[in-house]
């Protein structure tokens, strides 16, 4: 298979499972008092987050207005997937992609995105996430690391 096509299956993968797992959420956890604990550090629940990843600019744009900045990055990083040359690059900008167009389609039928990944321990915690995010995130890591690392060669 060519590199776009499993480029393609990335961002398949990462919408797919973003998307169950929220419905699963939904359907499942009904408040963010809720918690399933599944470690000393790391518990489910069901957050609502207004803002962009990671709770990020919440109450500064509105739904509307993240949804078009994010359809607007999505656009450009198709269009530099359709153009990428190396493997690398196309798997992770497929997570980046996904994740993005997962949680577009959050704040386009709920006005804000449903977030449920909670890191823990003791009074330390990170802002609740999803599998969107963590899509978004390692593959904005991978592309940054191959540009660093394919120029340094």
């Amino acid at each position: 298979m060519s590199k776009r096509v499993w480029g393609f299956v990335v961002l398949l993968l990462v919408l797919i499972s973003d998307q169950l797992t929220k419905m699963w959420i939904i359907d499942n956890i009904h408040s963010s008092s809720d918690y399933i604990h599944l470690t000393s550090f790391l518990s489910i629940t069901h957050s609502k987050n207004p803002g962009v990843s990671f709770g990020l600019l919440a109450g500064v744009a509105p739904p509307w207005a993240l949804s078009l900045l994010a359809g607007s990055v999505v656009l450009f990083l198709s269009y530099t997937f359709y153009r990428a040359k190396h493997w690398v690059v196309t798997l992770s900008l497929g997570a980046v992609i996904g994740g993005a167009i997962g949680n577009i389609i959050d704040r386009v039928r709920f006005g804000e995105v449903t977030d449920f990944i909670y890191l823990h321990y003791k009074p330390y915690v990170w802002p609740t996430f999803n599998i969107a995010d963590i899509g978004v995130t390692v593959g904005a890591m991978v592309f940054l690391v191959h540009a660093i690392w394919k120029d340094v060669k």
